[in-house]
This record gives structure tokens, C-alpha cells and sequence, in this order.
């Protein structure tokens, strides 16, 4: 239990000793809600945490993060270690299916280890410095506790109070970031698999309606970026967002996105065609799989015009990301039945697994390095301009913003 714990233990240590107790960019648009709490204009302050914000809109962290900012002076630290423990909650998800699930025993000492390493990454530095970020670390929570409810392997509960507790999580989902929605989508495939009445499967359409209904009451679809984009540029951005839990690099995310998506299929057809599994035995990984290449879709609808094939790799997705060759590894499981299978499954990916995480330790160093002196600069009495822009792009909100911060002592200010 220790080694798998250890990388959680680690990626924890380097928050409390690295990370910078200050909002970054996103982060500071909290400063308006604290501001209008201060003032006991509570009203306002919850329009403030339902306002969109670019396509999403993050009630649900953005409450959360609120709410444990009034009980620490808005420690963002604290954010950031939380971060950390809701990827626990999920990893402890999938450790309770792997256990559930496997064939042999053995997979779990094999295979448990890897996930740990891919989903407390360095990988995902932004997830781990930024406390902006628990907006993804709840959603992916909140989406795959509600697949393993659905799931007829869990059965600590009635039919009834599975399915009104996992649209619940959908919902929270839904509002933490915009492809929470896609939950209520792939939460069919459990649905059928799993034999649901039809009345159940309509009450949960009916949910997913309703949670889209209001997600999109007065939303603003953004303008596409300036890039003009090209067909080559889907194709990379689609296999390096799924590669991007390996390889930072675009040509290295891309090729290993390929041969993960070949190699996703190929275990899908032999669960499904030649073991002839059943459907309820696969529909957990087979959700989070479909999860993880609807919101690729998603996310490159709103970003390839931006920033390029290059902006699948954000350090923020990889929490997404990493969940495809999870699921693999948890379909894995259920197929290899010889210890040499899983042996040898081990040995390809641990190389790839141990040298994006010592590469990407070098990275979440420098970043933050970076953020450090941009907090150095920000506690001056009077920062330099070009100090504030760095910790967001607009110098006359983030000036005002400081103002408040450095009144109230909030953030380490």
C-alpha cells in the first residue's frame, strides 16, 4: 500500500515545498466574490460564482474553493494539497474496480504502481501549482464515482439511491468544467449494460436536460481563434491529447496517442469479440475511454484555433488524459491471465511512464521558480507593471484585485 501511496505522498511534499500561496491568472477572478462576501453582498456574490467563465462554468469548485478560502484567509496551498486529494479519491475508485475486476491478483501489484506514478504526475504541474485547477480535479472526481455507481459491481446501495446520487455527481460535473457534461452521455453505457428500466434510463435523460438546459441559460459562445487550422492540425491535436500523459513533446504525444488509441481498440474487440465478456464487465473503462476522447473533441472545438495542435498538451488536461491508459490498464486487468503477460506489459510502459515523470519534475521546478519571483514581486508596495501582467493579463483588475488581498491579508499577502 506504501508504494502506491508514495507518489501522492511525494507529488503532496513538493506542493507544501515548492508552490506559491498566490492566485495565478484564473485564480484571481475569485478576488470580486471574496470582495462582495466582505461586504455581506451575498447575492452578488453567488451570481459571481455562476457567471460563466470562457466555456465553462465552475459553480461547484469555485463555491468549494470559497468556502475553505474563508476558514484559511484563502490559503491557496491548501487549494493545491486538496487538488492532490481528490486525485486520491479517484485513484481510490479505481483500485476498489481493480480489485473487483482482475483476474489475478498479481495485476494489482503491477499495474496499481503505474497509475499511481501517471495520475500524480509532475506531468500535470499546472494541476498541482495552480488552485484554479481543482475545477478539473472535481470534475473528473464527481464523473467517475458516478460511472462506478452505476456500475453493478457496486452494490453497497439500492438501485434507486445509485442513480439519484450519480446524476447528482453529473450535475456537479457538468458544473465544474465544460466537458463535465459528458458524464450524463457515457453514464449510458452503464445504463444499458447494466440492465436499468426504462423508466430509470428516462429519469436520467431527463436529468441530462435539465443540467444542459441550465448550463447553456444565458451562456455566450466564444469566437474562434485567429489560427487558420488544417486537417493535419485536428489530426495531431486529437492523438496528442490523448498521448500528452507521456510526452509534453508534439511529435512524441502524437505517435504515442496513436499507438495507445490502436492499441485501446484491439483490447476492446478481444474483451468484447473474442472473450465474449459481457457488456456490464467492460462498460466502466469503456466509459472513461469514451470520456476522455469526447472531451479531446470538446476541447479541440474550442482550443486548435487558439493555440494550435500544440495546445492539447496543457498541463491541465493530463488529468483528463491519463485516464485513457487507465482504463486500458483496467481493462488489462480483466484480459491477462498470465503473469508473464503482465510482466511484460509492465516493463513497455514503465520506461515511458518513470522518464515523462523525471522530465517533467524539471519542469514543475522551473515553474515554480517562476511563480516564486512573481510573488517576491507582487508583495513590493508598489509592483512593476510588467510584475502584475505576468500574474494576469489584465494589469488594472489584477491592481485593484492586489489592493483588496494586501488589505484583508488573504493569499500570503
Amino acid at each position: 500500500m506504501l508504494v502506491i501511496l508514495a507518489p501522492f505522498i511525494f507529488i503532496e511534499t513538493i506542493i507544501v515545498t515548492k508552490s506559491v500561496d498566490m492566485p495565478y491568472q484564473d485564480g484571481w477572478t475569485l478576488v470580486p466574490v471574496f470582495e462582495n462576501l466582505d461586504a455581506h453582498h451575498y447575492v452578488t456574490a453567488t451570481k459571481l460564482l455562476w457567471y460563466q467563465h470562457n466555456e465553462h462554468r465552475p459553480f461547484f469548485p469555485n463555491l468549494f474553493s470559497v468556502i475553505v478560502g474563508e476558514f484559511t484567509r484563502w490559503n491557496i496551498k491548501v487549494e493545491m494539497l486538496l487538488n492532490g486529494v481528490l486525485a486520491l479519491a479517484t485513484f481510490s475508485i479505481f483500485i476498489w474496480y481493480a480489485k473487483k475486476s482482475a483476474r489475478k491478483k498479481a495485476a494489482l501489484y503491477i499495474f496499481l504502481p503505474i497509475m499511481a506514478l501517471m495520475l500524480f504526475s509532475p506531468n500535470q504541474w499546472e494541476n498541482w501549482l495552480w488552485g484554479w485547477q481543482i475545477e478539473w480535479l472535481f470534475c473528473v472526481l464527481a464523473g467517475v464515482l458516478a460511472l462506478a455507481l452505476l456500475d453493478r459491481k457496486f452494490q453497497k446501495a439500492s438501485i434507486n439511491l445509485k442513480l439519484i446520487a450519480a446524476a447528482l455527481l453529473c450535475f456537479i460535473a457538468t458544473f465544474s468544467v465544460g466537458n463535465g457534461f459528458v458524464f450524463w452521455l457515457v453514464g449510458y453505457i452503464p445504463l444499458f449494460a447494466n440492465k436499468y428500466s426504462r423508466k430509470k434510463i428516462l429519469l436520467w435523460t431527463l436529468g441530462f436536460v435539465f443540467s444542459l438546459a441550465l448550463y447553456f441559460y444565458h451562456y455566450e459562445f466564444l469566437a474562434p481563434g485567429p489560427l487558420k487550422v488544417h486537417f493535419i492540425d485536428y489530426i495531431q491535436f486529437i492523438f496528442a491529447y490523448i498521448g500528452s500523459s507521456f510526452s509534453q513533446d508534439l511529435a512524441t504525444a502524437v505517435t504515442v496517442g496513436v499507438v495507445i488509441t490502436v492499441v485501446s481498440v484491439l483490447l476492446v474487440y478481444k474483451a468484447r469479440v473474442i472473450d465474449k465478456m459481457p457488456d456490464d464487465k467492460i462498460a466502466f473503462p469503456l466509459g472513461i475511454m469514451i470520456f476522455v476522447l469526447a472531451s479531446d473533441i470538446i476541447t479541440l472545438h474550442s482550443r486548435l484555433s487558439i493555440f494550435g495542435p500544440d495546445g492539447a498538451l496543457a498541463s491541465r488536461y493530463v488529468i483528463v488524459s491519463t485516464l485513457y491508459t487507465v482504463a486500458i490498464l483496467l481493462l488489462l486487468m480483466q484480459i491477462l491471465a498470465d503473469k508473464f503477460s503482465l510482466y511484460l506489459t509492465a516493463a513497455i510502459l514503465l520506461p515511458f511512464v518513470i522518464g515523462g515523470y523525471i522530465n517533467n519534475m524539471t519542469v514543475l521546478n522551473q515553474h515554480a521558480k517562476y511563480y516564486a519571483s512573481v510573488k517576491q514581486c507582487l508583495v513590493l508596495p508598489n509592483p512593476v507593471h510588467v510584475c502584475k501582467q505576468d500574474a494576469y493579463p489584465d494589469v488594472t483588475n489584477v491592481t485593484n484585485w492586489l489592493e483588496f488581498v494586501k488589505a484583508k491579508h488573504l493569499a500570503g499577502f
